[in-house]
């Protein structure tokens, strides 16, 4: 049986089901949605670095299109002989028959003859709607909550009391339905044995679901929720739109009119430049190892160096903000209707002769290896956008996958380095850090502070004093995220990651 929000693509390579002597061989698309998506378009799959055939084969998932939300997943099944071979999927996610987002390729993940591995598929829609739907959908048929949503009294057997001014025993009739007085009933004015003036039935609910939009047992306000209020839940229908929280705060799906910062940035003009990759360090700390850039959580080859426009330095002198940001590039050439999207990792800045090439310092510009260069703009031009065109970027969540045992996000990694030089370094973590404190051996916390080469130190000189530290890391949307990591030379994962931001610009 499938799981709810779940959908199985059979490809070329797939098994329809399990026989003989054959095993299920599995790749779990989790979905990372932000902003309004409906369906999701396959575009390509290659295994082993070879292309998939789709020809023939449903490639828009669902069928009919239906509001995804993140955690939904997405399952390809392959023959047990792609065992060992290196997978990715390239999709598009898409609203009211129109493509939302740019083609987003999956992380690269490794397949396991009959096992399911799991990936994630980072989705973000920032501009499209659907056209003359307005925004966020209605409460149901007519926006109220409930059927009927009459405040019932005292029925017709409830009338007035006897001593005791109860309204008779059978406390707003059968149905709970108001009587046409609104039921008040006896010397204290109650109406029947439960049944307030307003109040209906023997569980006092107001209707079926509640009147004037106000949930009943769920909190739900009719099928979208629009203006609802939340109940026990405090969801506010499917997308939530202009609901107000109640028990977690949450205002639907997509957070809309919830509180705190914006997990993805609004889009700002920038540029891009295709560069020759030569370096073997970044300035994020990140290794460039044969033209791939090492601990980030896009392909290996979908990283980025920006000049100091878009390397920004903070007011006491530090920098690094961006440092392991994913970045959506979203390219629009001329006469095109819809841009093309690529994401990748901040990994530095570019060095002082690279930086010197690009036309307007003050301009954030992102330096791209070819390929996400090439799927980017298909043109031979070695910068854009051209005259008649635009470039735009978004900071958005890196696709963190899913840890297949615990099935929880995977966690940041860090290399501590004990003495000689007192350093720590952070990768692969969903969104930017901000600020950070540690403590060793059982002493208050204390301020870290971030130099221009992306690694963080103890203020002031400060020794570590242990070789495991505690680091308190609060990143760019105000998460704080507490772990210990051991000094080990090496990348070292932690069992800390921060959580999925809930709002949107």
């Amino acid at each position: 049986m499938r799981r709810p929000g779940s959908w199985a693509l059979a490809i070329a390579l797939a098994l329809f089901g399990a026989c003989g002597g054959d095993k299920t061989t599995a790749l779990d698309i989790k979905l990372d949605v932000t902003g309004a998506i409906d369906q999701v378009r396959v575009d390509s799959v290659t295994v082993g670095g070879s292309a998939v055939s789709l020809t023939g084969e449903q490639t828009l998932f669902p069928a009919r299109p239906t509001m995804l939300k993140s955690g939904d997943v997405l399952t390809l099944w392959f023959k047990d002989n792609t065992d060992g071979k290196t997978v990715v999927v390239t999709a598009t996610g898409r609203l009211c028959g129109r493509d939302a987002t740019g083609q987003v390729p999956t992380p690269e993940r490794k397949l396991a003859k009959g096992q399911t591995v799991a990936t994630t598929l980072v989705l973000v829609n920032t501009s499209t709607s659907c056209v003359g739907t307005g925004t966020g959908g209605g409460g149901g048929t007519s926006g109220s909550g409930g059927a009927a949503g009459t405040g019932g009294g005292a029925g017709a057997t409830g009338g007035a009391g006897g001593t005791t001014g109860a309204g008779g025993s059978s406390a707003g009739g059968t149905t709970g339905v108001g009587g046409s007085t609104g039921g008040l009933g006896g010397t204290t004015g109650t109406a029947g044995t439960t049944g307030t003036a307003g109040r209906g039935g023997t569980t006092g609910t107001a209707g079926t679901t509640g009147t004037a939009g106000r949930g009943g047992t769920t909190g739900t306000a009719g099928t979208t929720g629009t203006a609802g209020r939340g109940g026990t839940t405090g969801t506010a229908g499917t997308t939530g739109t202009a609901g107000r929280g109640g028990t977690t705060g949450t205002a639907g799906t997509t957070g809309s009119g919830g509180s705190g910062p914006a997990c993805v940035t609004a889009p700002a003009s920038g540029a891009a430049m295709l560069f020759p990759v030569n370096l073997q360090q970044t300035s994020c700390g990140n290794q460039l190892l044969a033209g791939a850039a090492q601990n980030i959580w896009t392909p290996s080859d979908y990283f980025t160096l920006v000049n100091p426009a878009a390397y920004p330095v903070n007011a006491d002198g530090s920098s690094g903000n961006n440092c392991g940001r994913c970045v959506d590039l979203a390219y629009t050439m001329a006469g095109a209707t819809t841009p093309t999207h690529v994401i990748v990792t901040v990994v530095g800045t570019c060095d002082a002769a690279t930086c010197a090439t690009i036309p307007n310092q003050n301009f954030p510009t992102f330096l791209l290896p070819a390929t996400p260069y090439g799927v980017l703009a298909p043109v031979t031009s070695a910068s854009i956008p051209r005259a008649g065109e635009t470039l735009t970027y978004s900071f958005v969540p890196c696709p963190v996958p899913i840890d297949q045992a615990s099935g929880q996000p995977q966690g940041l990694r860090g290399i501590l380095t004990v003495n000689d030089p007192n350093t720590v370094v952070f990768f692969q973590h969903r969104y930017g850090i901000l600020s950070g404190t540690w403590a060793a051996n059982g002493q208050p916390a204390l301020q870290l502070t971030r130099t221009t080469d992306g690694r963080w130190r103890p203020l002031n000189g400060g020794l570590w004093s242990s070789n495991s530290v505690m680091f308190t890391l609060t990143d760019v949307n105000q998460k704080t995220i507490s772990f210990t990591l051991a000094s080990t030379g090496n990348p070292v994962p932690v069992n800390a990651q921060f959580p999925t931001c809930v709002s949107t610009p």
